[in-house]
Order: structure tokens, then sequence, then C-alpha cells
């Protein structure tokens, strides 16, 4: 038990540096032991969680570097670094779940912020994209219809990453074809086609 006059002495020394959040308390109010008077926060690096798809698995790994921009701070980008990746997998969504630390120096950044996140799985140099949708899958075979003058060619290709709705082709595909993506889905080898741009 304290007196008041040893009370009103006494300092109260915070266990680490950081922001006091607002408080309700005021001075002579009476507090229990289990009132909370404020919060103390160290923003210096945060904690932020994302999903990505279950496909990208073989790509991730601790450390791995990122950087994050959001709407509500402009013109700012911050980097990070993940630091644990789930054990499971969504059935549902079949995605992963991933938590990495945010470095936030400038303290600008605040719990409950919604983030964009540009995370490079995997760099290839001089890679050949084409828009996804332009890909035909049958029996676990790809194919791709290009544009011979007025008729329609099938090609059969072999893919690597995808990437933003585009998917590389590492083979089968010649840089100088014309790929068809709109309305491939009715062709046939052979089928006659008028180009319209």
């Amino acid at each position: 038990i304290l007196s008041s006059d040893t009370a009103g002495r006494i300092e109260i020394h915070a266990p680490f540096d950081g922001k006091l959040g607002l408080s309700n308390v005021n001075v002579g109010n009476q507090v229990s032991k289990s009132e909370l008077l404020t919060t103390l926060d160290n923003f210096t690096k945060m904690k932020i969680k994302f999903d990505l798809p279950d496909t990208n698995l073989a790509f991730l790994k601790k450390n791995l570097s990122f950087e994050a921009t959001s709407d509500v701070i402009k013109g700012k980008i911050f980097k990070g670094n993940i630091d644990y990746i789930d054990s499971r997998i969504d059935e549902q969504s079949r995605t992963i779940r991933v938590y990495a630390i945010l470095n936030n120096t400038d303290n600008v950044l605040r719990p409950g912020l919604f983030m964009k996140i540009k995370l490079v799985l995997q760099e290839k140099e001089n890679a050949f994209l084409i828009p996804e949708e332009a890909l035909l899958s049958i029996n676990k075979k790809h194919y791709v219809y290009i544009a011979e003058g007025d008729n329609a060619k099938i090609k059969e290709v072999s893919i690597g990453i995808r990437m933003n709705q585009f998917i590389e082709i590492e083979k089968g595909l010649d840089i100088n074809d014309k790929v068809i993506v709109l309305g491939h889905e009715k062709l046939r080898d052979g089928s006659k086609i008028k180009i319209l741009n």
C-alpha cells in the first residue's frame, strides 16, 4: 500500500519506445487495477498478412523481400520481408496465408490499413508472354490459335510462369506469330477468319 505522498512521486517507465494512445482518464479520477489507462504501440515494424494462390508455394521462402503501398499514403513505398508461411492451404480458396514484417520507420502506417503487395516470386529475362485467355487446354495439353493469312492454325505449346493475366510460352510459338485472343473457342484448325484488329 502506498501513501498519497509516495504515490505522487512514482515514475512509471515504459518497457519500450512507442506512441501513446488517447486516454479517457483524467488527473484525480479513481481507477481500478484492471482499468486500461492508455496504450503504448511501437509502429517501427508492422506485421502484415496476405494470401497468395497455392501455385506460388514453390517460390515462397522466409525473408523474401517485397514492396507495399497504401492508397491512404500516396507516393510512399514500404519495404518488408516474409516472416512466416502458413503450413496449410485453404481448401476453398486454394490460397496460402503469408505473414510478413513491414518496415515503418517513419511511423506513418497504422494497424488496420489495407496494403497493396508487390512480390517478385520469379524473374525471367526475355520471357515470351501472351494473354492467358488465348490459351486452350485440352486433355492436359495446351494450344494456341494463330492467324495465317485468312486461316486459323492451331499450335501445341509448352507453358511456363503465369503473371498478371499473362502466361509464358516456352515452346511452340514464333515471335512473329499472330495469336488469336478472342473468338478462338469456336475455331477449328484451318477455319476461315477475318482479322478485325
